[in-house]
């Protein structure tokens, strides 16, 4: 789709079976600006919801990419992220904040963001590439990274599934890199 790519591969045992997750960060060689990060499960995951209703469906069954939200001794960026369902006339989403704790939505309701730094046109849009009803984004317990995966609610991953996660850099401003994300 984005052309010719190289990668760097990672392959975890899960638990004590003899499941893998594959991780791949794919750079395409026509678009050096952007890397998708992806989580490939080659035999699938049986019984792997870890939250156990859909009332509580904002963890996450795998997380890859993950972000440190806090950086001791740097000042945080700033963020806005697409939340909400959209339709709502408008009382939901777009969010906007400092990269710091816990900023930004988590769960079923987050969508896309972009991380930039004050005075400066750079901006990094990160946001899911594939199966958006089942990515989602959630903090990690302690809350210091915000990590992208399938969603908690999922009770099992099908053999070959596979979940991507874009990130475009950008150096002319916000809604310049989310319109080049989403091309």
């Amino acid at each position: 789709m984005l052309g010719a790519w190289t990668a760097r591969r990672s392959v975890y045992e899960l638990g004590q079976s003899s499941l893998t997750l594959e991780t791949l960060v794919k750079r395409y060689d026509d678009y050096p600006h952007v890397a998708v990060f992806e989580q490939h499960f080659p035999q699938g995951v049986p019984h792997c919801a870890v939250i156990p209703t859909l009332a509580q469906r904002d963890g996450l069954v795998s997380g890859f990419p993950s972000f440190q939200t806090n950086s001791p001794g740097t000042p945080p960026l700033g963020f806005m992220q697409f939340n909400g369902p959209f339709i709502n006339g408008g009382s939901s989403g777009p969010r906007l904040g400092l990269w710091s704790g816990k900023p930004a939505v988590s769960g079923v309701t987050a969508g896309p963001y972009a991380l930039f730094k004050e005075g400066s046109d750079a901006v990094a849009v990160v946001g899911p590439m594939n199966s958006f009803m089942a990515a989602s984004m959630a903090y990690t317990p302690d809350g210091n990274a915000y990590q992208h995966g399938v969603m908690g609610s999922v009770t099992e991953i099908p053999a070959q599934y596979t979940l991507q996660t874009l990130v475009l850099v950008g150096d002319t401003g916000i809604n310049n890199a989310f319109t080049e994300w989403g091309r």
